[in-house]
C-alpha cells in the first residue's frame, strides 16, 4: 500500500515559517524562544561582521582606489582645475596607497594629468623604499590647473609595458583637446565613439 501526501489548509498557516525541504515538501516551522535567541545571535554576530568589512573597505586608501588586486600597477590621477577643493583629500589618499598598498606590489607608476600628461617615470619602477619615497615627494609637488584629457592620459597609461591594471582616479568633468592635423586648431568634441 503507497501513503499518498494530503494538502491540509490549517486556519493558523499564515502564522508559521514556511520552509522548503530538501525532499520538496513544504513544512511549517516553530522556534522556540531559545532557538530563536541562538539563530538571532548568529545572524547578528555575521551582519556586524559584515559591516566591519565594508567599514574596512571604505577606509583609508580604499575609500578611494579600492582595494589594488595585481602586482604591477599605473595609478593615473586627474589634477584638473575642476578638483581645486578635493586635491588636499587626493594627495593624501595617494599617499596613503603608497604606504598601505603599492608598497606590497612588486612595480608600479603614477601619471597626473590636466591639459597635459606628465608620467612620473617612464616605465614601471619596482617598489622599493627609494621609490616610495621618490613618489611621495612627486605626490607633495603636484598642484590643479587647465582641462581634463582624459584620453591622452588613458593612451599613455595604456601604453606603459608591464602594468596588469590601471587605477583611474578623476571626477569626470573633461574636455578632449585634439588637433586638427591640417589647421593646427584645437577642436573639443562633444562626445566620444
Amino acid at each position: 500500500m503507497v501513503e499518498q501526501s494530503k494538502l491540509v489548509g490549517a486556519q493558523y498557516c499564515k502564522d508559521f515559517v514556511h520552509l522548503k525541504w530538501r525532499n520538496g515538501n513544504v513544512v511549517h516551522v516553530h522556534l522556540d524562544e531559545r532557538t530563536y535567541q541562538n539563530y538571532y545571535s548568529k545572524v547578528m554576530y555575521y551582519v556586524k561582521k559584515y559591516e566591519e568589512r565594508s567599514d574596512w573597505l571604505k577606509k583609508d586608501s580604499r575609500e578611494l582606489f579600492g582595494t589594488v588586486l595585481e602586482n604591477k600597477i599605473v595609478v593615473v590621477v586627474d589634477t584638473s582645475s575642476s578638483l581645486e577643493g578635493r586635491f588636499s583629500l587626493i594627495k593624501r589618499k595617494l599617499r596613503q596607497l603608497l604606504r598601505e598598498q603599492i608598497l606590497h606590489k612588486t612595480s608600479f607608476n603614477l601619471i597626473q594629468f590636466s591639459t597635459d600628461v606628465i608620467k612620473w617615470r617612464d616605465h614601471l619602477v619596482p617598489t622599493t623604499p627609494q621609490n616610495i619615497s621618490a613618489a611621495r615627494e612627486w605626490i607633495d609637488g603636484m598642484g590643479v590647473s587647465g582641462s581634463t584629457n582624459t584620453l591622452e592620459a588613458l593612451q599613455e597609461a595604456l601604453s606603459i609595458s608591464g602594468a596588469e591594471a590601471v587605477y583611474f582616479l578623476t571626477d569626470g568633468r573633461y574636455w578632449i583637446c585634439i588637433k586638427n592635423t591640417c589647421t593646427g586648431e584645437m577642436c573639443y568634441p562633444h562626445s566620444l565613439l
